[in-house]
Order: C-alpha cells, then sequence, then structure tokens
C-alpha cells in the first residue's frame, strides 16, 4: 500500500509541474488544469516516446 501511495505522489507532483507549466505558457485556458493535472504525466511520456522514435507531432494551432 505504500508503494501505491508513493506511486501516487510522483505522479500528481508531476501532473500539477506539467499543468502548472501549460497553464504559465498560456497554451490552454483556466479550466483545462485539473485534466492537465491529471493527464499530464501520460501526455509527457506519449510526447517524449514520440519524439525518440523520430515521428512528427501533429500541431493544430
Amino acid at each position: 500500500m505504500i508503494v501505491l501511495k508513493i506511486f501516487l505522489f510522483i505522479y500528481l507532483f508531476l501532473g500539477a509541474v506539467y499543468a502548472t507549466y501549460i497553464a504559465i505558457r498560456g497554451t490552454n485556458e483556466w479550466y483545462w488544469f485539473p485534466i492537465n493535472l491529471l493527464f499530464g504525466p501520460i501526455t509527457a511520456v506519449y510526447v517524449i516516446y514520440t519524439t525518440y522514435k523520430g515521428k512528427k507531432m501533429r500541431v493544430d494551432f
């Protein structure tokens, strides 16, 4: 159980760092902060993986 708590703490900490970074850069609206907090680490791992594989990320602005 302690391992799960440590994993959850690290996951939420990384999500908070990611969500704060996105909020400061101003690329998303303020209401995306909780979503970035929860799914930010998964998104970061996906971006790192696709960059490592040499694929181009699709960006729609």
